[in-house]
């Protein structure tokens, strides 16, 4: 899993806990006061389930809808403006900013403000993602009705093929569609540097040796992913949210490897 997904997640278990222990101390009465039950509620709802969700869909989403997000740079500014947004809006309700006028009362807003932020640029993000390209509208020729002539299904055609004729060999597609910009990159041959149009089965074929840079990036959970075969460097690097530069840094230093070996 990558960076940002996985400390959303680890942050997300950090406020159950909190949450949890919160409701223990108000539970045997050991905390009493009202403002606790506000807190509690926030650290669960915001902390703990949005949290949890922005890691989870995160790295789950661009791969079953094979679409990368559309800010991978907003990320790691949505993970910090969130936790920073949480912590203030309930450390200073906890210190009578709605209550108060004053500057606690304009802290409680700005960070409240912060937070609300940082839940825009996810669900930005992800509607980016589930949203699908508009399909390219092309002209199809419709068949004549003039007249009430018998329709011949292809069946009654007879066709007849050659006994030297060969086969014919269907070239095999992903299983993506091509508005999706799977399956649209490059392969790439021996003696060759790779760059981010390369697709990743294409590159795995002809140096095995990069199959680490991808474990050591993404996990080896990555192989398991139906569409990586033929996604590119550039869309598996957006999709993690990882710089592309570094990624094909690491891949043409192990090119450059297996090149000299042989």
């Amino acid at each position: 899993m990558e960076k940002y997904p996985k400390l959303f997640i680890k942050a997300s278990v950090f406020y159950l806990v909190l949450g949890t222990l919160m409701g223990v101390l108000m539970g045997t009465q050991l905390i009493t006061s009202a403002g606790f039950r506000f807190v509690h509620i926030h650290v669960n709802l915001i902390g703990f389930m949005a949290m949890f969700i922005f890691g989870v869909a995160y790295h789950i989403l661009p791969r079953f809808n094979g679409r990368p997000v559309r800010y991978p740079d907003w990320i790691p500014v949505q993970y910090y403006l969130m936790n920073i947004g949480v912590v203030g809006l309930l450390t200073f309700y906890l210190l009578g900013g709605f209550w108060e006028t004053g500057m606690k009362s304009i802290l409680l807003g700005f960070f409240s403000v912060v937070t609300g932020i940082s839940v825009i640029m996810f669900a930005i993000n992800i509607v980016s993602v589930l949203t699908e390209p508009k399909p390219v509208m092309t002209s199809t020729p419709v068949p004549s009705q003039a007249g009430n002539e018998e329709k011949k299904t292809p069946s009654s055609i007879p066709v007849s093929i050659p006994a030297s004729q060969p086969a014919v060999k269907i070239p095999q597609t992903p299983p993506f569609p091509a508005a999706s910009g799977i399956g649209t990159g490059k392969g790439i041959k021996k003696g060759e540097t790779c760059d981010g149009g390369v697709m990743i089965g294409k590159l795995l074929e002809t140096y095995p040796e990069t199959r680490k840079v991808f474990a050591k990036h993404y996990g080896e959970s990555c192989f398991t992913c139906p569409g990586q075969e033929y996604e590119t460097v550039d869309q598996t690097a957006s999709m993690h949210g990882m710089d592309v530069n570094v990624i094909l840094k690491d891949i043409n230093e192990e090119i450059e490897k297996a090149l000299k070996a042989n």
